[in-house]
């Protein structure tokens, strides 16, 4: 049997590991990378500074714009939010995911804006 066969993958996931990371050495590459890790895991306040530094160091993105603009609604920044995610929509209108959270999104800030004017006129 060659050498070959015999050998462990261990070695074959370090270099895939390896490449992986070298990849990312990029500083942009890296923020991104763990922009959307962070934003996967619903770190949104950790993703948003990651996002900012990207969209304002980068050409315009539909996916870092909608990224944002769910991590600014998250941290309470509603109507950054809905800017971002708008931008989102006019970068890649097509895509549905933009138009429905842009949706959510304005009926969301509607509805606290009303809540926050009938508190206002409750006390």
């Amino acid at each position: 049997m060659s050498d070959i066969a015999t050998r462990s993958e261990a070695p074959v996931q370090a270099a895939r590991l390896a490449l992986l990371s070298e990849s990312l050495a990029d500083t942009g590459n890296a923020k991104l990378f763990s922009a959307r890790k962070l934003f996967q895991a619903n770190d949104f306040p950790a993703a948003k500074q990651r996002l900012e530094f990207l969209v304002a160091n980068n050409p315009p993105s539909a996916e870092l714009s909608h990224m944002l603009g769910v991590s600014q609604y998250a941290t309470g920044e509603h109507e950054r939010a809905l800017a971002n995610v708008k931008l989102a929509t006019e970068i890649e209108p097509e895509t549905e995911v933009y138009k429905t959270e842009l949706e959510v999104l304005e009926k969301a800030v509607k509805e606290a804006a009303e809540k926050a004017a009938a508190d206002g006129t409750a006390e």
